[in-house]
């Protein structure tokens, strides 16, 4: 799901970076895109509780974007389902959140960057979507039909079908809780066998991980004609030799920082996956990479 949501910025500039910020239930990241130096900036750190969000988001934009003028566009991936105006209607992972403005925070941050361009507008979008963009914008024809499962406290899903992004849901509604996990294991979200609860569980067999896997991949291939399944996110770092063992499904080349590197080339091209492919071609190719 994409919104835009005005804010009261300044007025964008051709040569301005690109800010993607991801908000996950344990780790919030950051991804500079920089077009001026034809690199990216990735920072980590952890969640705060929500009524320390908008100090947090400061220090993050202020860590990754140190030697940015300006910020041409700027894109938010969030693990939480939100209304229309950026509050926290679900978040099985982070119940605290809800309620909370996901938003304005990061337009205050942004706000008081004192920088001499911005975007007039925030564009957000489900993480699993994120990623999935940014995936599909770097594996080229080939990710035309595409799944990137991110991997963390909980489970994004995001599809790229026919070469355009496939709403997935949000929440609790989202693909990562479709049965097609360990029966009998329960979720955060109430339920049991969900997907999410086996993928993130780092004390179970790599078999039983990997048999999950397996059965999703089969799901989204008779289901959405998926080719490919790319692994990012913190926890699937925990696991690379299980993943590399299944036909099919491949660890992403930059597992942390997948969603917000595709929130932010998603909000310098909204939708539009061959111009975020040619961006990807030309600037995303050197990760510097600092964590808190």
């Amino acid at each position: 799901m994409t919104t835009a949501m005005t804010a009261a910025m300044r007025t964008d500039s051709a040569a301005a970076a690109w800010l993607g910020i991801d908000i996950g239930a344990t780790h919030m990241r950051a991804v500079l895109v920089d077009p001026a130096r034809r690199e990216t900036r990735a920072v980590r750190m952890p969640t705060p509780p929500p009524g320390g969000l908008a100090q947090a988001l400061a220090a993050l934009v202020a860590r990754a974007a140190s030697h940015a003028a300006s910020f041409g566009a700027v894109g938010l991936s969030r693990a939480a389902a939100v209304d229309g105006d950026g509050r926290v209607t679900d978040w099985p992972s982070r119940p605290d959140y809800l309620g909370a403005d996901l938003l304005a925070p990061l337009a205050t941050a942004l706000a008081g960057s004192e920088r001499a361009g911005a975007p007039a507008a925030i564009r957000h979008l489900d993480d699993g979507m994120a990623a999935a963009f940014g995936e599909a914008a770097r594996a080229g024809a080939e990710g035309d039909d595409l799944c990137a499962l991110s991997l963390g406290t909980g489970v994004g899903v995001g599809l790229v079908s026919g070469g355009r992004l496939v709403q997935t849901g949000d929440g609790a509604g989202t693909l990562g809780h479709l049965p097609l996990g360990l029966a009998g294991m329960r979720c955060r979200c109430g339920r049991t066998g969900c997907l999410q609860a086996t993928l993130v569980d780092r004390d179970i067999p790599d078999t039983v991980f990997t048999a999950a896997l397996v059965r999703a991949r089969d799901w989204l291939a008779a289901h959405y004609g998926t080719r490919i399944i790319l692994i990012a996110g913190g926890a699937a770092s925990a696991r690379p030799n299980a993943i590399a063992a299944i036909k099919g499904i491949r660890l992403s080349s930059m597992p942390d920082h997948a969603a917000a590197l595709g929130a932010a080339l998603h909000a310098r091209h909204p939708d539009d996956l061959p111009a975020a492919r040619r961006s990807a071609a030309l600037l995303c190719r050197t990760i510097a990479a600092v964590s808190a």
